[in-house]
């Protein structure tokens, strides 16, 4: 099966948002705001930009894509606009992600994984354990 041609970055977070929050945007806005390009993934900061992230060409087919967050991710935190409580990192640069792929991300402390599957329109979220290969 064929993946989904994204286009550029802007919507890929949007088919993100709509899968983890399907009745509003607060993912899309929280992620934009709050996120650096750290090439290759989005990381969120402690405070929030006037601006958004720079929007960026992507290119290939997206299957499934990886956030990793440091707890599980509560739509009423990604709603506050005084503080940044949600801590996340956003892959752009996996385009078949898995759970194995987000070893890096807990050793940093992210060990809530996210994948989300675009074609199905669906995401699971696992805990990374130190156990798990």
């Amino acid at each position: 099966m064929r993946g989904i041609k994204i286009m550029t970055l802007y919507k890929l977070i949007e088919m993100i948002s709509n899968i983890l929050t399907p009745d509003t945007d607060a993912f899309y806005r929280y992620v934009l705001y709050t996120s650096d390009d750290v090439g290759g993934f989005l990381r969120t900061r402690f405070c929030r930009w006037d601006k958004p992230v720079q929007d960026k060409e992507l290119s290939g087919e997206y299957k499934r894509v990886l956030v990793a967050s440091a707890a599980p991710i509560k739509f009423e935190d990604l709603m506050v606009t005084d503080r940044t409580d949600v801590k996340l990192q956003v892959h752009y640069n996996k385009r078949e992600a898995c759970l194995k792929d987000a070893k890096w991300d807990a050793s940093l402390c992210y060990r809530y994984i996210y994948i989300i599957d675009l074609q199905e329109k669906t995401y699971s979220m696992e805990k990374y354990e130190k156990q798990m290969k």
